[in-house]
């Protein structure tokens, strides 16, 4: 499986500007042969957005804008988008911090980041970010949050999703920060 790390530098609130970012790297990652691509976290909004995060109409826009970018990437390789999610429960603040899997020109899959930085500039606890135990390694049933699966129009096995400063332990099935 060839994965291209996307090398962007994204601007923080904007986001046609970081989807032309990210829809020109996955370009040239397909003609190089990538089954996957993953851009930076939060690559959508730019890191890290916080009075942006506050914005509801901001954090809507960038679903509109990842929904348009997954129908312009419809027939390159699948692509992971950092970007806010709105949390639709009562527990926890009000965004997470989510990749979004771009796949057959639609947002296929969802994953939450379970572990937050709390210092330094990193403060995401700090900047309306909740954490997750749903589909995370932690959760109950403890296992990667992006579960292996053939693609059909391509011979990649996607497996597992790791971000930013978080490692998987083999001896207690968890994550953990390095």
């Amino acid at each position: 499986m060839k994965i291209a790390l996307l090398q962007i530098n994204p601007t923080v609130g904007d986001l046609a500007g970081n989807a032309r970012l990210i829809a020109d790297a996955v370009r040239q990652a397909g003609r190089d042969g990538a089954d996957l691509a993953v851009t930076p976290e939060l690559a959508l909004v730019g890191y890290l957005p916080r009075d942006l995060l506050l914005d509801d109409g901001f954090v809507r826009r960038s679903w509109d804008v990842l929904a348009d970018l997954a129908h312009e990437l419809k027939d390159l390789p699948p692509v992971l988008v950092g970007l806010p999610e709105p949390n639709p429960g009562d527990e926890g603040r009000p965004l997470f911090n989510t990749a979004a899997l771009l796949g057959g020109g639609r947002p296929d899959q969802r994953f939450r980041k379970a572990l937050l930085p709390t210092y330094d500039v990193f403060d995401e606890s700090a900047a309306a970010i909740t954490t997750t135990q749903s589909r995370s390694c932690c959760g109950p049933a403890r296992r990667p949050s992006l579960t292996c699966r053939r693609r059909r129009s391509r011979s990649a096995s996607i497996c597992a999703v790791k971000r930013c400063s978080a490692a998987w332990r083999a001896s207690t099935g968890c994550l953990w920060s390095t």
